[in-house]
């Protein structure tokens, strides 16, 4: 079934549950008003006939023939000793047993159905019984009448019900309409389209705001897969362009061992340059899903000591000043296994293009209490405002005094690294004043009485 239809049900249900509960409460109070008036009508009478009948009983004759009481009895212990004439040709009970003491309704032998009203009336010598009757048929017509009003309005207001809940239904949900005809006309070439937004604060508004925020998501992420495909296949192109040539080169003519010597370590440079950004991709890629990460409390400054231990030979090469800064006990929950790709890239990069004698910092610190940094500061010709923006972009590389002979993805391998750890990376530069990268991790307080 559909949605359509469901709600056009639902709301058939409810009203015919409404409109039913409400005839039967009119029903049963107009029922209870009647037999109420009735009992008054009924009390007033046998009161009437106490009256009389303690006065003078030639009194009830009267109050027969004037018609004030049209039917009644009085009985003397069982026995009755008065009963109007009505009451006889009724064929009405004679015996007292067969009408409980005060009101009661009960059907006659010949189908009529009577209200009575059994009232005790206390003598001096003895304690007569009054009895009094009225017939219920007028009363029950009148309910029959009303009971067939209300079944008549019940059978006209649920179709018309329905019909109003199945055009309800239909207004309701035809924006749903809309959104699922221009959602089909949305594909791969068409991403930039969205999902009209009549309401932005109730339900469908909302829905379709999710989902243009899906669409955007899912935008930049093909375009930025368009990207890295392009800049991928023209990079990986490049050296297997240079090896081919090489090759071709060396099989030309008579060469000699040391010819082509110079020609298979070209070809192997490029081999290993190939590997070496096809090792990058794949770390991406294992990056991008994130795929057996393990986040642990680790000693910030540990791990990096022991990354800028590793590359101290790094800056050997080129005599630089290695500074470091790294106080203990500033614990961050990070992957050392993706996060140290952050650390080297960094560190390294630092080194590469820091001339010779230069400078390289490297520092932990706390930011607050929430927060811990890691710096790595270089010497080197600094970035431009106008890169900054996309140094961190794959294959990006900056064709000024920072450029060199890597493939461009050093700095999207550190974003990355650091991005899936929780934290966030910065950029601090200007032309000729260095470089500064920050990661800003979030801190893990110890323990209280730990050791």
């Amino acid at each position: 079934m559909s949605i359509r239809f469901r709600l056009t049900l639902w709301y058939a249900g409810a009203l015919a549950i409404i409109v039913i509960a409400f005839s039967a409460g009119i029903y049963a109070y107009v029922r209870e008003i009647h037999f109420e008036q009735l009992d008054r009508q009924l009390a007033r009478q046998a009161a009437a006939v106490s009256r009389m009948l303690n006065e003078d009983m030639a009194m009830l004759r009267d109050a027969e023939g004037h018609g004030l009481v049209p039917l009644f009895a009085v009985f003397r212990g069982e026995k009755p000793i008065f009963q109007a004439r009505g009451w006889t040709k009724a064929e009405l009970p004679t015996k007292l047993d067969d009408c409980p003491e005060g009101f009661s309704s009960r059907q006659m032998a010949d189908g009529r159905d009577y209200r009575f009203f059994h009232r005790r009336n206390r003598q001096a010598e003895a304690e007569d019984r009054i009895l009094v009757a009225a017939a219920e048929e007028p009363l029950l017509a009148n309910l029959h009448v009303l009971a067939v009003a209300l079944s008549i309005g019940l059978a006209v207001v649920l179709p018309l019900a329905g019909f109003g809940g199945w055009l309800l239904a239909g207004r309701a949900l035809a924006p749903i309409g809309v959104l699922v005809a221009k959602a089909q006309e949305i594909d791969a070439k068409r991403l930039s389209q969205r999902l009209p937004i009549h309401d932005p604060k109730d339900e469908l508004g909302r829905l379709a705001l999710v989902l243009n925020r899906g669409l955007d998501s899912l935008e930049e992420s093909f375009n930025k897969l368009q990207r890295f495909a392009a800049d991928a296949s023209h990079e990986l192109r490049t050296p297997l362009t240079a090896m081919r040539s090489v090759g071709e080169v060396g099989l030309q003519g008579n060469r000699d061992a040391s010819t082509l010597r110079d020609t298979i370590g070209s070809m192997l440079e490029e081999a290993s340059r190939l590997a070496n950004m096809v090792d990058n991709l794949l770390l991406l890629a294992r990056a991008d899903s994130a795929t057996a990460l393990e986040r642990r409390p680790t000693d910030l400054s540990e791990l990096v000591g022991s990354i800028a231990g590793f590359l101290q030979v790094l800056a050997e090469e080129k005599r630089l000043r290695m500074a470091l800064s790294l106080p203990a006990g500033l614990s961050v929950e990070v992957d050392p296994h993706f996060f140290r790709y952050a650390v080297i890239n960094l560190i390294a990069n630092a080194v590469k293009y820091t001339p010779e004698g230069g400078r390289v910092g490297v520092a932990v610190m706390a930011r607050g209490e929430a927060e811990v940094a890691l710096e790595v500061s270089d010497s080197g010709p600094g970035i431009a405002e106008e890169h900054q923006a996309r140094v961190f972009d794959r294959f990006y590389r900056i064709e000024a005094g920072r450029s060199g002979s890597g493939t461009g993805l050093g700095l999207a391998i550190a974003w990355r690294a650091v991005e899936i750890n929780g934290g966030r990376l910065e950029l601090a530069s200007a032309p000729g004043l260095g470089a500064t990268f920050r990661i800003v991790l979030p801190r893990i307080r110890p323990k209280q009485g730990a050791a």
